[in-house]
Parts: structure tokens; C-alpha cells; sequence
């Protein structure tokens, strides 16, 4: 018998093997709708993140690698690459930018305590089941000075979020979600134990607001 994890994340993966041959056109597009793009996605990571050359990097959600490429033009960085969809990860294989591509669950990452000095993660914390495991493991996999970088999209409100299934169901391919207003994922963050520095947000209002968050 299939439990609610189970379904969960095999209703994931169907919708992002499902979305990988247009995601990157879709995304780019609506990035640029909301005022700012991948370009500035990545410059605000790579500054956020104060990256100092020979760092290792860590990102979760690689999808095609669109956010992965701008980062690369940017430091020229050491990135391995965490996916749920192996065919997303196909498509990030093919920009040749990160030194491995993993695939897996955020909720229970395959690699050794303090492995990394900065993670970073665009737009995949909201479809992720059991968010304060994702964060507990990220926490694991950093370094003690190390930072995460975190940016998603929140609902507004707690009337917009209790609706925020159809979102993704209409945006994201019918992949489920577990969206969270900020307030209620900074209570998530301090249950692990990791601290907010810094926090803000990109692009324009709407329904739901993209957010960063700069935790170490």
C-alpha cells in the first residue's frame, strides 16, 4: 500500500518529468514578467552568499540548470546538482556546468556532514513534503561558516494559501505543493536550529511574492 509520502513524491516526479522540456522557456518567462531574471536570480546568490573562490556548492532543485548556468558565469564555481526528476537532471547535464548531478529527495540528502560551504535552492522548498527535514539536512550538509540561500514563492495570505494546491496544479504541471507564508517557514528555520541574516524580496507583488532568505 502506497503511503501519503509515497504518492507524494511519485506525483513529483511525474509532473517535473512532465515539465522538463519546457520548463526553462516557461520560467525565464515568468521571471522576466515579475521584473527581474535569472541573471539577477544568481548575482543576488552568488553576493548573499559572499562566495569566495574554491568554495563547493550545493544546489537543490537544478531543474534544467537554468539558475545553475547563471551562477556558473558568475564564479565559475564547483556545483553539484540535487534533483527529484531525473529527466530535469537530463537537461541540466546538458549546459556541462556542474561537477556531479544527483538524484534524490531534499528530505534525505545522500552526502557526509559539513560537505558544503553554500546551498542554495530557486523556487523547490515549496513542493517539498516535510520542509523541516529539507532544512534539517541542509543544515547537516553545510560547513559551521557556511551559508543557504534560500528563494521561493509564498502566498500572500493565509486565504491564498489555503488554496495554493490549484496553483501548482495549474503552474507546475499538477506536481502537489506544500506552500508556507513566510511567517510560518521562519518558524520552520528557527525549529532547526539555523538563523535567518538577512531576508528580501525579488520582483513585483502578486498573489504569491518571490522570496529570499539568507540563513546560516
Amino acid at each position: 500500500m502506497i503511503n501519503e509520502k509515497n504518492l507524494y513524491e511519485k506525483k513529483l516526479k511525474m509532473a517535473f518529468d512532465k515539465w522538463a522540456d519546457s520548463y526553462e522557456i516557461e520560467v525565464v518567462h515568468k521571471l522576466k514578467k515579475r521584473g527581474y531574471s535569472y541573471e539577477d536570480l544568481a548575482s543576488t546568490i552568488v553576493c548573499k552568499s559572499e562566495y569566495k573562490q574554491g568554495m563547493k556548492l550545493l544546489e537543490l532543485g537544478t531543474g534544467t540548470g537554468v539558475l545553475g548556468g547563471e551562477v556558473y558565469k558568475l564564479c565559475e564555481a564547483d556545483i553539484t546538482g540535487f534533483d527529484i526528476s531525473k529527466k530535469m537532471l537530463q537537461e541540466a547535464a546538458k549546459k556541462n556546468i556542474y561537477k556531479n548531478l544527483i538524484n534524490g529527495n531534499a528530505e534525505s540528502l545522500p552526502f557526509g556532514n559539513q560537505s558544503f560551504d553554500i546551498i542554495y535552492t530557486g523556487f523547490m522548498l515549496h513542493s517539498v513534503l516535510d520542509q523541516y527535514k529539507a532544512l534539517s539536512e541542509m543544515k547537516r550538509v553545510k560547513t559551521d561558516n557556511g551559508k543557504i540561500i534560500l528563494v521561493d514563492l509564498f502566498p500572500l495570505n493565509s486565504d491564498i494559501a489555503k488554496i495554493s494546491r490549484v496553483h501548482s496544479e495549474k503552474y507546475e504541471y499538477g506536481a502537489p505543493s506544500n506552500y508556507l507564508l513566510t511567517e510560518q517557514l521562519e518558524e520552520v528555520i528557527g525549529s532547526t536550529g539555523l538563523t535567518i541574516y538577512g531576508q528580501g524580496q525579488l520582483g513585483e507583488d502578486r498573489e504569491y511574492i518571490h522570496y529570499y532568505y539568507i540563513i546560516a
